[in-house]
């Protein structure tokens, strides 16, 4: 088949899945018809009996973009990867891509969501999450002709994908938010407390139900963007990445290794990273980085107020898409 007619017949396809699937909800606000997102759910086999549940976002554009790319989106340890996509115009970093030609693509990590879970949840941590990317990236290559993908991590995802910056055969660039280098802030570190850790520990099976959600959406205005996280998002998650400030040391990245191009976002009142780590990180950064300040930001200015959030998105797709 040519490359036009497989193209067509993906086109038609789409049409299918519009009426089978659905667009995506946020696709309501009017969008030309090329650039209306539709989505795919599926679960993708990492090794027997498990699987990564992901959810494809594409649109026409993204059919007939050449060369292809495609966009991985990472999310926080106590998160499903439908937080990346809120069905809020300039909330949803996924469907922004789609529009722009990429694939892109969420998951929920294994131990969360409809993902596989393993009987321990408190052997879970970001190292064992590396490998079903990475078999999920090889696959996306293979499958759609993509050369690269493009990392886009906040926070647990951010580790994840600055391990997989030194593979620049498989990715493209690694974006990195709400991360951790070298040190913590000192008025942080009596959240990680012994109690904490202990409570960790006696959680029954490694899992236990996360009540962060208040302290994520402290700076949250949008009303529609809170109630879809407190929606969707409370739930059971493993214990291991919480357990992992104990049990494996700083720097849990290992910048100079990298070899592709990274790009750091910061909020400008973020005060979990220690003043300065920042700036060693994108220093140390083997492939290059970039600091970007988001004026007026916290932890997580992309579900902050909408100039916040618009910086935020701004910053990415100038990097992975100038």
């Amino acid at each position: 088949m040519s490359n036009l007619a497989h193209k067509l017949s993906w086109i038609a396809a789409v049409v299918i899945l519009t009426a089978v699937v659905g667009a995506h909800p946020a696709a309501a606000t009017p969008h030309h018809v090329f650039e209306r997102v539709h989505t795919i759910s599926f679960h993708f086999p990492v090794a027997p009996g498990q699987t990564l549940h992901v959810t494809k976002y594409f649109t026409v554009k993204s059919l007939f973009r050449h060369p292809a790319r495609a966009a991985i989106f990472l999310t926080g340890p106590a998160f499903r990867g439908n937080f990346w996509d809120i069905p809020v115009e300039g909330y949803s970093g996924p469907e922004m891509a789609a529009r722009r030609g990429f694939f892109a693509y969420t998951l929920d990590y294994i131990g969360v969501g409809k993902s596989y879970l393993p009987e321990d949840g408190s052997e879970v941590n970001y190292l064992t999450q590396v490998a079903p990317v990475r078999k999920l990236i090889d696959f996306l290559r293979l499958a759609f002709d993509l050369d690269t993908v493009d990392l886009i991590g906040e926070a647990y995802g951010a580790e994840i994908a600055a391990e997989l910056a030194d593979e620049p055969q498989r990715v493209r660039s690694v974006t990195m938010s709400v991360v951790t280098y070298k040190n913590h802030d000192p008025g942080i570190l009596g959240f990680f407390s012994p109690a904490f850790q202990s409570f960790l520990l006696g959680q029954p099976d490694g899992y236990w139900f996360s009540d962060f959600l208040a302290l994520t959406l402290a700076h949250t205005t949008v009303q529609e963007v809170r109630d879809y996280v407190l929606e969707t998002q409370p739930d059971f998650y493993p214990t291991g990445p919480g357990l992992q400030f104990w049990d494996l040391p700083l720097p849990i990245i290992d910048a100079p290794a990298a070899l592709v191009p990274g790009l750091v976002i910061l909020g400008e009142h973020d005060n979990f990273p220690a003043p300065g780590d920042p700036e060693e990180l994108v220093a140390d950064w083997g492939g290059g980085a970039t600091l970007v300040t988001i004026a007026g930001a916290h932890h997580v200015p992309r579900i902050e107020a909408p100039e916040i959030a618009a910086q935020y998105f701004e910053a990415l797709f100038d990097f992975i898409d100038p």
